[in-house]
């Protein structure tokens, strides 16, 4: 199972085969629970982040209705690194 963070994953749930592992990600899915986000809220992800693609970042942050900002940390993966 590749990459790293699948493995990773797979580990912290419990399953152990990458079909299953898949199946639980497609199970994860937020956009019921967006509209029910009642804080003023900061989203951050990197420009290049593998666990959160931008585009659906952005669709997250689309559905938002409460006060939010966005920061794209520019040529950056998961974790802000100053390299």
């Amino acid at each position: 199972m590749s990459p790293r963070y699948k493995q990773l994953f797979a580990y912290l749930t419990g399953v152990t085969s990458e079909a299953e592992l898949d199946a639980f990600i497609d199970r994860m899915d937020l956009s019921d629970m967006v509209g029910r986000i009642a804080s003023p809220t900061l989203v951050t992800v990197g420009e290049f982040d593998p666990r959160s693609p931008l585009d659906e970042v952005l669709e997250f942050f689309d559905a938002l209705e409460v006060p939010a900002e966005m920061w794209v940390f520019a040529d950056q993966q998961h974790v802000l690194s100053l390299r």
